[in-house]
């Protein structure tokens, strides 16, 4: 979930900052809004954290490049330069784009988790082991994330709630329950098992609906081609005898005209419904029933 920062000035004009999390700018702006009018402050900008990448070297040797997160490209230069890095160029990432880590990623990690809980390791060892290990990106910026919200006192159920669409809206609320509990191990135990078993049935179903899915796909494809191209042929070939056809036949015949007069406007609809469908289910009301 990004993060957004707001700044302003207080009724005394003493000037104030702060930050909240958010799904969308719109979703921030109404949250920094409720906050305004509750404190009274007057928000003069919001700024959303953003993905900037950097190039930068060091005496003679050679550029090195890397990613860094902030809300302005002044607060990566100055980090940089406190490292001692000389700054070549610094560029917020165009394509920022997110993929979910797979069902099998976040599994493995509760597993190990629970494992290495089992051996009395502190946590904050146990998150840093798994950012080291974890090979999916988002899945290892979650962690990284989660790491320094708890160091920095952060409730444990607020850090992680705010990654539940990476983690899963289950798989957040229970790890961040779990930081608070007194057996972290079991319940990360329990929540592992959970997921191995719904993982294998979600696994079993889409195996199990393979084939009538495709059966259904080469049944709808040979109908199409039926009605669009074979029919109108044999039709058409009664019309020039002059045989006059039978009421559904005909029917039949303008339907197969109308497909093809208006084919390119049915696949684009076709294809909106897909990328509607899709998005649905990407989101938590529709993730229900993916």
């Amino acid at each position: 979930m990004p993060d957004y920062r707001f700044e302003g000035v207080t009724l005394t004009g003493r000037p104030v900052q702060g930050i909240v999390s958010a799904d969308s700018f719109a979703e921030a702006k109404k949250k920094i809004k409720q906050l305004a009018e509750q404190r009274k402050i007057k928000v003069t900008r919001i700024q959303k954290r953003k993905t900037f990448i950097y190039k930068v070297q060091r005496d003679s040797e050679k550029p090195i490049t890397g990613e860094q997160k902030a809300f302005t490209k002044e607060e990566v230069k100055q980090a940089l330069e406190k490292l001692g890095y000389k700054v070549v160029s610094i560029q917020p990432k165009v394509l920022d784009f997110k993929f979910k880590p797979p069902e099998t990623e976040i599994v493995t990690f509760v597993r190990v988790s629970a494992d290495l809980l089992r051996e009395k390791l502190p946590y904050n060892e146990v998150l840093q082991l798994l950012i080291n290990d974890v090979q999916h990106p988002t899945l290892r910026e979650a962690l990284r994330e989660i790491n320094n919200d708890l160091r920095q006192g952060k409730d444990s159920e607020e850090a992680f709630l705010k990654q539940e669409k990476v983690l899963g809206k289950f798989t957040a609320r229970m790890l961040g329950l779990a930081s608070k509990s007194g057996n972290m191990a079991d319940i990360y135990e329990s929540t592992a098992k959970f997921l191995e078993r719904n993982a294998e049935f979600k696994k079993n179903l889409k195996s199990a609906l393979i084939m009538p899915v495709f059966t259904l796909i080469v049944l709808f494809i040979a109908v199409i081609f039926y009605v669009a191209y074979i029919f109108p042929e044999t039709a058409e070939l009664f019309l020039k005898l002059g045989t006059e056809l039978p009421p559904m036949t005909a029917a039949t015949l303008k339907l197969s005209r109308f497909l093809l007069d208006n084919m390119t406007y049915i696949l684009l609809i076709s294809a909106a419904i897909v990328v509607a469908f899709i998005y649905f289910i990407r989101t938590p009301r529709g993730a229900i029933f993916a």
